[in-house]
C-alpha cells in the first residue's frame, strides 16, 4: 500500500507497468525509509525493467539524468537546477505547494520542462507525447523517475551508484 507516501512515489506501479509494457528502463531514486520499502516492493516485480537507488552523490546524478530519455521529478531547488542542465523530455509530477510549484510554473512558462502537477494521467500523456519527439533524435532508451523521497534522513553519499539488482 501507498498510504501515508507522497504523490510521486504513488505512481511507481503504473510507471514501471508502462516501462515494461514499452520496452523502457526505469531508474527510480526514491530516499529512504517508507518510500524506499515501499519501491522494494515494486522493484521486486519489475527486476528486469527498474533499477533502484536509495540515493546517489550529485555527480552520479547528472550521470543518471544525461542517460535518461525522459526524467519525471519534484521541483525542489537540486532538481530545478539538474532539469535546466539536462536537454530532453523534463516533467515535474507532484511537487510540493510553495516553492516547489512555483518553480515547476517558472520552468513550465519559460518551455523548459512540462508541469504536469498531480495529474496522473496527464503525467502518463506528456511522456509519451514528449518521448516520440525526443525518440526521433536521440537512441537512449531509458526513463527515469526521481521521485519524491518525503524523507526526514539526510542523503547517504556514494562515490558511485548502485543499483539494487
Amino acid at each position: 500500500s501507498a498510504e501515508g507516501l507522497g504523490m510521486g512515489i504513488k505512481v511507481l506501479p503504473k510507471l514501471a507497468r508502462f516501462c515494461k509494457e514499452n520496452n523502457k528502463k526505469l531508474i527510480c531514486i526514491s530516499g529512504q525509509g517508507k518510500p524506499y520499502n515501499f519501491a522494494k516492493k515494486i522493484h521486486a516485480n519489475y527486476k528486469s525493467t527498474m533499477s533502484l537507488f536509495k540515493y546517489v552523490a550529485s555527480s552520479d546524478l547528472k550521470k543518471l539524468i544525461s542517460s535518461c530519455e525522459v526524467v519525471i521529478g519534484k521541483a525542489g531547488g537540486n532538481m530545478s537546477s539538474e532539469f535546466v542542465s539536462k536537454s530532453g523530455c523534463k516533467i515535474f509530477y507532484a511537487s510540493i505547494k510553495g516553492q516547489e510549484t512555483d518553480n515547476a510554473k517558472y520552468y513550465s512558462d519559460l518551455g523548459i520542462a512540462t508541469n504536469v502537477g498531480n495529474d496522473t494521467k496527464k503525467l502518463f500523456n506528456a511522456i509519451i507525447e514528449r518521448s516520440l519527439l525526443i525518440s526521433s533524435v536521440t537512441t537512449l532508451d531509458a526513463l527515469i523517475a526521481i521521485l519524491a523521497a518525503c524523507s526526514s534522513n539526510p542523503p547517504v553519499m556514494r562515490s558511485s551508484p548502485q543499483p539494487m539488482l
